[in-house]
């Protein structure tokens, strides 16, 4: 009985570690959130602006709409993306705003809060959702 329950707790312990461990990002996501601060300014924030979707191999794509000023900026370029453990994430698209290292603030499972710098006084967040 012992060596049964002990087997079932081992099962469980190695599911609950490869879902702990898997990068939780791949899937498609509502940017829900979209902020850029720059300190002593006003700053702009926008909601639902589109989607990502991060895929398995480290690519994904972007559907986005930034309207600033009565300005309207599509952004629908690839991307490459990196998971550094579970703190940081980089994207890489050309000519894309989001292209950057970001700083994984929450990762709560249907929902992530990234933050990024350009080290001077610029301050952009990021909120996801699936």
């Amino acid at each position: 009985m012992q060596i049964k329950i002990l087997r079932i707790l081992t099962v469980v312990f190695a599911v609950v570690s490869i879902v702990a461990c898997s990068s939780g990002i791949a899937g498609k996501w509502t940017v829900q959130k979209y902020e850029t601060i720059n300190i002593g300014e006003q700053g702009a924030t926008l909601h639902n602006i589109g989607t990502i979707e991060f895929f398995k191999d480290g690519t994904g794509t972007k559907n986005l709409t930034f309207g600033f000023v009565g300005e309207e900026l599509r952004d629908s370029t690839p991307l490459r993306w990196a998971k550094s453990g579970d703190k940081y994430i980089t994207i890489e698209s050309n000519g894309s705003e989001l292209s950057k290292i970001w700083i994984i603030v929450k990762d709560k499972g249907n929902y992530q809060k990234w933050q990024s710098t350009d080290g001077i006084n610029r301050v952009q967040t990021l909120e996801l959702k699936r």
